[in-house]
């Protein structure tokens, strides 16, 4: 081929089909051919085949060839030589583009894939992966992060982001979330490797982890005491000196969730660490309990709601608080109950009015207070339900009826009703007055056999 005609057909790519020109397309190649001719008063020979020397010309990318100018091909390669004497080793496409675009566009080259197809073609020294390039092939995002901590014992993400342009600050948080990165406030991080731990507190930490777990079945890491330890690092939290300790001294036979420590390979014991969770607190909010549920458990159950009632105080439908915080009147709430229990049993919904219940400093009686209060602290009452719920769907009842089961409670309630007592019935007739969250269930089947059982008796 002459290469004359290459040169030609190159030049006019590049001036009259900026946008790329289509090889299969009829209405391209008739547009080429008459560009040709006006240029060099010649014709292309029919003997050659344009599909393929369009491919020696320019780049194919999708269904189109572009051609990018020898100058500027030139220009990219000391964009990129310039960038890497800075320390930039690793480049997503997408990231790469954006930040040059204009340049990019000048050089018609107009997409991150049409980038990626242009460098892999002029520059082969570089390492090539399906989103990003890179210096060697050794260089991960892991290991750019890593480089930012040699010089800096903190970096927020925005520091991170800057120091590398060309990474996603996704990627850049996805490894910050791995255990030797460690969280020192809103949004700052350091490394493990930055962290340095009195040699004292490293003993005392271990000698009471197996202490603890030896009682209890965990430990905690906010029992370790890192006071000497924050005063060689000066920079950090005490959370993240706490995780330090833990993960430079202690994550070789322990695992850790959230604050608490287990043997590794060891089943959780999720009841007794979220009643751990609950004393530890003041107050809790209902999210801030179903989050650590999901946390250490992966779901969420009623293990978190049961944790949070035995050991604590609901005192409205989003919050609980200490035992300490509210001291009962239980004589005076007890008097105030029997208002309202005629019989044995009453729906927990069926008390509508406080106003003789005795006054709490500093909180309102409603009914998740009465509920709690019930659970704990009453000498006469008691409250059950079939799971517990934010619904005050439930029972409350005298402590002499002697109940052996939820089921005799709400036969006892179905008894004294005077209903017809089938499954349907009954079911309505609980549910309607928020005894159970359900009208059906093989729980209605038991409580209408007990309660024609009770009948029967008192016949």
């Amino acid at each position: 081929m002459d290469n004359a005609v290459k040169v030609s057909i190159a030049a006019i790519l590049e001036e009259r089909f900026p946008n790329g020109i289509r090889p299969n397309s009829i209405i391209d190649i008739n547009k080429l051919k008459k560009f040709y001719t006006e240029i060099t008063d010649k014709e292309i020979s029919s003997e050659i085949n344009l599909p393929v020397l369009l491919d020696s010309i320019g780049f194919r990318h999708g269904e189109k060839i572009f051609a990018v100018s020898s100058d500027g091909k030139q220009c990219l390669v000391d964009l990129l030589d310039r960038l890497i004497a800075k320390n930039n080793q690793l480049f997503y496409y997408d990231e790469f583009y954006s930040a040059h675009m204009d340049f990019f566009l000048k050089i018609h080259i107009f997409s991150s894939g049409l980038l990626k197809i242009v460098l892999i073609n002029i520059v082969p020294s570089l390492y090539y992966s399906k989103n990003f390039f890179s210096t060697s092939n050794d260089v991960t995002v892991e290991s750019e992060v890593l480089r930012c901590f040699e010089t800096a014992v903190c970096q927020s993400y925005e520091q991170l982001n800057a120091k590398l342009p060309y990474v996603p600050l996704d990627k850049i948080k996805q490894v910050l979330i791995q255990d030797d990165f460690l969280r020192v406030n809103m949004s700052i991080y350091t490394h493990v490797s930055k962290v340095g731990i009195d040699k004292n507190e490293q003993d005392y930490a271990k000698n009471k982890v197996k202490a603890e777990i030896a009682e209890r079945g965990f430990a905690s890491l906010l029992s370790f005491d890192v006071s000497a330890s924050f005063e060689i690092n000066p920079e950090l939290s005490e959370t993240a000196l706490r995780n330090g300790l833990f993960q430079k001294h202690l994550a070789d036979c322990y695992e850790k969730r959230w604050n608490v420590i287990t043997p590794k390979g060891m089943v959780l014991n999720a009841p007794a660490i979220l009643e751990y969770y609950c004393t530890m607190h003041k107050r809790l909010s209902l999210d801030e309990l179903l989050a650590f549920e999901e946390e250490i458990n992966g779901r969420v159950s009623n293990q978190a709601l049961l944790a949070a009632y035995e050991t604590m105080i609901r005192v409205d439908k989003d919050t609980f608080v200490a035992n300490d915080e509210i001291c009962f009147d239980a004589e005076m709430a007890d008097n105030a109950l029997t208002l309202f229990v005629h019989n044995d049993v009453i729906p927990l919904r069926t008390v509508t009015s406080f106003t003789s219940f005795p006054y709490i400093e500093g909180y309102q009686w409603n009914l998740y207070l009465l509920e709690s209060y019930c659970r704990r602290f009453s000498k006469r009452f008691m409250y059950q339900c079939l799971s517990v719920n934010s619904r005050n769907i439930g029972a409350i009842f005298r402590k002499s009826a002697n109940f052996a089961d939820y089921t005799g409670v709400l036969a006892s309630a179905v008894t004294v009703s005077n209903i017809e007592l089938n499954d349907k019935v009954v079911g309505d007739y609980l549910f309607e007055r928020g005894y159970v969250a359900q009208r059906i269930g093989s729980t209605i089947s038991k409580v209408v056999a007990k309660a024609q059982y009770f009948r029967q008796k008192r016949f």
